[in-house]
């Protein structure tokens, strides 16, 4: 007699294919609440800080320079500080030339009152000799600072 032949063992069970590009789920769960927005902290003008703004503008410098030396952002410094930038510059001109006209009108600083002719009334330093020939003396200039350059020194 013949022996019944054996059922084949079972085959192990397959293992699911991961999919490369998983489906989305169609209930995701809900984005985390965003932090709540920090406001600006209020910047608030003294009569200091506006006197160094005007300076800084007066002196040339970069309205971005001047907002990073007063930690705040370049619209904050053009909001708060709107007439030092724009008549800064001439406020402290006007202040300098009151300064030099004071200094050279009393007598106090003569540098003041030789700038002051120079810059307002064009006085200058040159010599200028007008005329003909030798009108203002200068042929015995040279002659003295001739016998000056060869006396010997002593």
């Amino acid at each position: 007699m013949k022996r019944p032949a054996k059922p084949p063992p079972p085959r192990p069970a397959r293992k699911k294919r991961q999919r490369l590009f998983p489906k989305p789920d169609p209930n995701p769960p809900p984005p985390p609440p965003k932090p709540p927005r920090r406001p600006n902290p209020i910047h608030n003008p003294t009569d200091q800080l506006r006197m160094t703004v005007k300076v800084m503008i007066a002196g040339g410098i970069k309205q971005s320079d001047v907002a990073q030396v007063l930690a705040i952002s370049i619209p904050t410094l053009r909001k708060h500080y709107r007439r030092e930038i724009d008549i800064g510059a001439a406020e402290v001109a006007a202040r300098v030339i009151t300064s030099i006209i004071t200094m050279a009108t009393t007598g106090k600083n003569f540098q003041a009152a030789k700038y002051y002719t120079q810059a307002r009334l064009g006085w200058s330093e040159k010599i200028t000799v007008e005329g003909q020939g030798d009108a203002m003396g200068f042929a015995k200039l040279v002659e003295v600072l001739e016998q000056r350059r060869k006396r010997p020194e002593g």
